[in-house]
């Protein structure tokens, strides 16, 4: 993409109700698992949405394959910072040093990548002792659409799939979740007449700042930043993603 496509997408991000949710919960998720005080990476980090997270628990850097999103998130830096974010892909092309990081966040990133279980135990490699892995995927490929299609996913996880993966690549799991939970029947119902009527369109519209839009915008987001507190005592057993948090 552009430089200027990125500006649009961090707008979009900013706003939109499932990446403001994902954002919320997944910082939940680092209140709670991640080491305070060291190094955090973000692998496919876009724009750099959650950098500005990361900076709260520590050093954070980024990785991504695209060369203008590298020198997107570079541009928030100052250039003796800029080593930071690098630009790589996994499991081959890795611009870190193994043992290093505290924390990984891998957000929606293993689907796009062919090798999963290979980039999984690359990222165990990268984390340091008792380091931590915070990941989240599109789950059940009973949901495959358009949108996966247009997003260019490799697959969405059935829940036990997932977990083998994981545990074959080294890790012990700590929490593993259904999330987008409550809004899975609609979201079901919506992916099925879509594939029936052979609709091809993304699942994520942008709020085009109407009245009408704004409004049904905030109801999604409180109802899935609503999911939080239920994540914090007990899983969800269907969602239309999965959550999880894996030690080394």
């Amino acid at each position: 993409m552009e430089a200027r496509q990125y500006d649009e997408l961090k707008r979009v991000q900013e706003t939109h109700w499932w990446f403001k949710g994902k954002r919320e919960i997944v910082t939940d998720f680092l209140d709670r698992y991640s080491k305070k005080g060291g190094n955090l990476l973000d692998v496919g980090c876009g724009m750099g949405l959650m950098l500005d997270v990361l900076d709260n628990y520590g050093d954070s850097y980024g990785m991504d394959m695209e060369p203008v999103a590298v020198e997107y998130c570079r541009s928030r830096l100052t250039p003796n910072q800029s080593f930071r974010i690098q630009q790589g892909y996994f499991p081959d092309n890795i611009p870190f040093e193994d043992n290093y990081f505290d924390t990984i966040i891998a957000l929606d990133v293993l689907e796009h990548i062919e090798d999963d279980e290979g980039s999984m135990c690359k990222i165990r490699d990268l984390l340091t002792t008792d380091g931590v892995l915070i990941a989240t995927v599109p789950a059940l490929m009973s949901m495959w659409s358009y949108n996966d299609v247009l997003n260019h996913h490799y697959r969405r996880y059935e829940f036990e799939e997932l977990k083998d993966k994981i545990i074959r690549s080294g890790f012990k799991i700590e929490k593993i979740s259904f999330y987008n939970s409550k809004l899975f029947v609609i979201a079901y119902a919506v992916r099925k007449l879509k594939n029936a009527l052979h609709i091809e369109s993304s699942d994520v519209k942008e709020n085009n700042g109407n009245m009408r839009d704004s409004f049904i915008n905030k109801i999604l987001y409180k109802i899935f930043v609503s999911e939080k507190n239920h994540l914090r005592k007990r899983d969800y057993k269907k969602g239309v993603s999965i959550i999880l948090v894996a030690r080394k």
